[in-house]
């Protein structure tokens, strides 16, 4: 509470524990916009839905998505959902998909962040997920292909016109 009292910042990132008890309620007392982090899988969306419901009984009405750990061969194979199942359950923007990669496991060894490392994926999708925070027009890397544009851009961009983003 006093960082965000006694200074003025564009944005303020607050990492909440996870659950929705004490450290939920501290993380959001000041907050007028979420960006929820989801995996995948049943739970997390679960778990995700019930964030985003307390969160707008906090008013928090601003509340975009944050996708961690895609596998898009899991998601071909059909065994773990797909970024438009997610948009569907939880109808929520999404502003950035973070794919599993081995380079977080290499740049947490190295003590380095993953995001310094400008041969790794990841570093252009957090740039760019960091650019739609900011609001800036970024369309979103294919990932399911070698980058053109294909079925992951026109899912994307369906569902942003459809939540009207």
């Amino acid at each position: 509470d006093k960082l965000v009292d006694e200074h003025h910042f564009d944005y303020v990132l607050i990492d909440c524990p996870a659950g929705i008890e004490r450290g939920f309620d501290n993380a959001v007392a000041a907050a007028d916009r979420a960006l929820v982090v989801v995996t995948p899988e049943v739970s997390s969306i679960r778990d995700a839905d019930r964030v985003i419901d307390l969160l707008q009984k906090k008013r928090i009405m601003e509340i975009q998505l944050m996708v961690n750990r895609y596998q898009p061969h899991l998601v071909e194979a059909g065994d773990m959902l797909d970024i438009h199942d997610i948009w569907q359950i939880l109808s929520e923007e999404i502003l950035g998909v973070f794919v599993e990669s081995s380079d977080v496991l290499r740049a947490s060894n190295c003590g380095k962040p993953v995001v310094l490392n400008p041969d790794s994926v990841l570093q252009r999708l957090f740039q760019d997920a960091a650019d739609r925070v900011l609001g800036n027009e970024v369309p979103f890397e294919d990932l399911h292909t070698d980058g053109t544009e294909g079925v992951w851009n026109k899912i994307i961009n369906w569902a942003r016109v459809q939540i009207g983003a």
